[in-house]
């Protein structure tokens, strides 16, 4: 079998059990009664790995590759409000969803202001979806070789990059908020919108990484409701709500506002569930 690739076939496999009963790996030199051992004997160590016994009290390991994909799709109750929730072995996803009538009733330049933003914000954002993606593979790997310790020090490093990734944001968008609104439009309806954007924002930036953080480790954890919790909360409970005050109280920088308090509030609230949950499960050894 070649060494080169981490793939295999089941002939492969097939051959390398009868070369360690001595059988050699030609399979024309198998009798009818050798062949059919050396099926048992592969059958017998696949169903070992796909569903391998429990270990003393713990519960047995699931391979996640094994499990559905399923796509549930649902309606929210505000206008024209949609989530979508992916459910991927472990991993529950959820978007947030786009909710126009708030910026709407402020006028079509203000839409029009608000989806430039909220395109460039994704931008700004991808550093920290990016770290939640490299979080993951390091915090299963690290867990599953006991090393707490490490997994602990990774997870407060990130958190630490993620808050100071929101510093640096507000400390060049904010100063620069005008002549970066003017490079999408000469419209000063749509730059002021813009520019708010970018002065109110970036505050809550650093806050929304820890929450970002906190849902890919949780659900590497093997705990994606917790992490599906947090983010209805955080959809649900904060920023809906708090929009849609901020939208009638003092309007589309309300909006931009009530985002921020979301951030803050949801970060403070994943960072302090998860340190709650790591410790239930043995993160106690190295607490956070």
């Amino acid at each position: 079998m070649a060494e080169s690739t981490l793939s295999t076939t089941y002939t492969e496999l097939q051959q390398e059990i009868a070369a360690y009963l001595a059988l050699g790996r030609d399979s024309s030199g198998w009798s009818a009664t050798e062949a059919a051992s050396i099926a048992v004997v592969l059958k017998r160590a696949l169903r070992q790995f796909y569903f391998p016994p429990p270990v003393g009290n713990e519960r047995p390991h699931e391979w996640s590759f094994l499990k559905p994909v399923t796509t549930l799709d649902t309606i929210a109750p505000y206008s024209t409000g949609t989530i979508a929730v992916v459910i991927t072995g472990t991993t529950v996803t959820l978007t947030t969803g786009v909710w126009p009538s708030w910026t709407a009733t402020h006028g079509s330049l203000v839409v029009a202001g608000f989806g430039i933003t909220s395109r460039f914000e994704m931008l700004l954002i991808m550093i920290l979806m990016s770290l939640s993606s490299s979080i993951g593979p390091f915090v299963g790997q690290n867990w599953g070789a006991g090393l707490y310790r490490r997994v602990t020090l990774g997870i407060k490093y990130g958190q630490r990059f993620a808050l100071g990734w929101g510093a640096l944001m507000c400390l060049l968008l904010v100063p620069l908020a005008g002549p970066i609104s003017s490079l999408f439009s000469k419209d000063p309806s749509i730059t002021s919108i813009i520019a708010a954007y970018l002065r109110i924002l970036p505050f809550g930036y650093g806050l929304k990484g820890l929450y970002i953080l906190s849902n890919a480790t949780l659900n590497v954890l093997h705990k994606p409701f917790h992490a599906a919790a947090i983010t209805l909360t955080y959809l649900f409970v904060l920023y809906i709500p708090l929009a849609a005050i901020g939208s009638a109280v003092i309007g589309v920088k309300g909006i931009f506002g009530s985002a921020v308090i979301a951030n803050v509030i949801i970060g403070i609230v994943a960072w302090l569930w998860l340190k709650k949950v790591s410790a239930a499960i043995c993160l106690e050894k190295a607490p956070l």
